[in-house]
C-alpha cells in the first residue's frame, strides 16, 4: 500500500504538506471544515492578516525633501528600509493570492479576480459562503 495524499500521520518536517488544504466545494457543503483548514494553513506562513486585511500596504514615508538628490543619508536609509519593507509585504500578499487560487473553483476565481487585495476576495468569499454554511447547518438540524 502506498502512500496516501490524505495520510493522517504527516510529518510536520514535510513543510509542504502544511499547506495542503482540499478545495472549497462548489456548493460549499465543505465550508465550515475549509475554511478552517484554510485560515490555520495561511497563519502558519504569517499570511493569515493578508486576509482579514489587518495586514495592509505600508504608506509611503515622508522625506526632508522630494528632491532625491538633495535627499541625506536618513533619507536614504529610510528609502532603503520602506523599499524593503514594500516588497515583503507584496511577496506575501501575492503568496496570499496564490494559496486562495489554488482552493478555489474556476468560476469562484474568475469572480473574485479582480477584487484587488486579497483581504477583499476573501470577503466576497465569506458573504457567498457563510450564508449557504448556515443554510447547510439549518439543513442539518
Amino acid at each position: 500500500m502506498g502512500p496516501s495524499q490524505h495520510d493522517s500521520t504527516v510529518s510536520t518536517n514535510d513543510k509542504e504538506t502544511l499547506w495542503v488544504v482540499p478545495k472549497l466545494a462548489t456548493d460549499g457543503s465543505n465550508w465550515v471544515t475549509f475554511k478552517i483548514w484554510f485560515l490555520f494553513a495561511m497563519a502558519s506562513h504569517n499570511i493569515d492578516r493578508h486576509f482579514n486585511g489587518s495586514d495592509t500596504p505600508l504608506p509611503t514615508p515622508t522625506y526632508t525633501t522630494l528632491d532625491e538628490i538633495k535627499w541625506t543619508t536618513a533619507n536614504h536609509n529610510k528609502s532603503q528600509a520602506y523599499l524593503s519593507l514594500v516588497r515583503r509585504w507584496k511577496h506575501d500578499e501575492h503568496e496570499a493570492h496564490a494559496q486562495l487560487a489554488q482552493v478555489m473553483s474556476d468560476s469562484l476565481l474568475i469572480k473574485i479576480q479582480h477584487a484587488g487585495m486579497v483581504a477583499d476576495m476573501w470577503n466576497t468569499i465569506i458573504t457567498e459562503f457563510d450564508r449557504k454554511g448556515y443554510m447547510v447547518q439549518v439543513d442539518l438540524c
